[in-house]
């Protein structure tokens, strides 16, 4: 795998390197997801059931939308 790797801060890292700017706009659904959903100028994480992701969200000031199955 080539770094930088997709996980975490590296998905910070990848955005940083490939795009080269903040992005406007980030949606994540796991702490996975997290730090890029802070480095966005508006993350919005999508709320599938974990707590310590949502208390993450609501800390940060980040959106939450509720997850809908189809």
């Amino acid at each position: 795998i080539i770094e930088p790797y997709t996980y975490g801060d590296g998905k910070v890292k990848a955005i940083q390197h490939f795009i080269g700017r903040t992005p406007d706009l980030a949606f994540g659904d796991s702490m996975n997801d997290y730090p890029m959903l802070c480095f966005a100028k508006k993350g919005i994480g999508i709320d599938k059931g974990s707590l310590e992701f949502r208390t993450a969200c609501q800390k940060s000031g980040l959106l939450l939308q509720p997850f809908f199955e189809a």
